[in-house]
């Protein structure tokens, strides 16, 4: 699932999400996505996130974090400009699997959506959380 309040860049990501063959849903509003996931959280396997000023830093942190516990089966991308630099590695595994720097390319997404399936097995992994 996709949160992001610009409709244009929304559908410009689910169609980069498309690309590398995994189905994209999009919404502007992040309460509902996360409401959504927690819903059916065996039926997403993604959340990705384009933090910008229509949404709540803090909230949004605070939400994500909780959904790592939660959902550790969500692969989560957050998306801001705050970010110096992506982050395609295991440092931010309490937040998310992958941190992208706004704005993004299309091929630092399509390796993020790639990538946290990686990051978030080693996550799963690392807290001890048993494969289904």
């Amino acid at each position: 699932m996709i949160v992001c309040h610009e409709a244009a860049k929304r559908l410009q990501l689910a169609r980069w999400t498309e690309e590398v063959g995994v189905q994209a849903v999009e919404t502007p509003e992040f309460e509902q996505a996360v409401s959504t996931v927690l819903r059916a959280p065996t039926d997403w396997h993604a959340l990705v996130v384009h933090l910008d000023d229509g949404l709540d830093r803090k909230i949004v942190l605070e939400t994500l974090r909780a959904l790592r516990v939660s959902c550790p089966q969500l692969t989560i991308v957050l998306m801001c400009v705050q970010q110096p630099h992506n982050v395609f590695g295991l440092e931010q595994l309490s937040l998310c699997d992958v941190k992208l720097k706004l704005p993004v390319s299309r091929r630092a997404f399509q390796n993020a959506v790639t990538q946290c399936r990686v990051n978030n097995r080693f996550h799963r992994a690392e807290q001890g959380f048993v494969e289904a």
